[in-house]
């Protein structure tokens, strides 16, 4: 399933400052993909999609530990 806005569009504008401001979450990968020679669209999709996996990874780990009981 992809998430999606109300819109049904998956993505929005968003301000680089403000994210590198809460961690260097921007500059850092703007800098690795330009290092890598991430340029094409594909190339960075490809780099979302196994990023999307480990997190529908990990969200699943966590519903597993909550119905365990862990974490209350």
């Amino acid at each position: 399933m992809t998430w999606q806005f109300m819109d049904g569009k998956q993505y929005r504008e968003r301000n680089p400052m403000a994210l590198d401001k809460a961690g260097n979450y921007y500059c850092r990968h703007v800098e690795a993909m330009t290092a890598e020679s991430l340029h094409d669209k594909s190339d960075i999709a490809a780099e979302l999609a196994v990023r999307d996996m480990e997190i529908d990874r990990l969200r699943r780990e966590l519903a597993k530990a909550f119905e365990a009981g862990y974490g209350q």
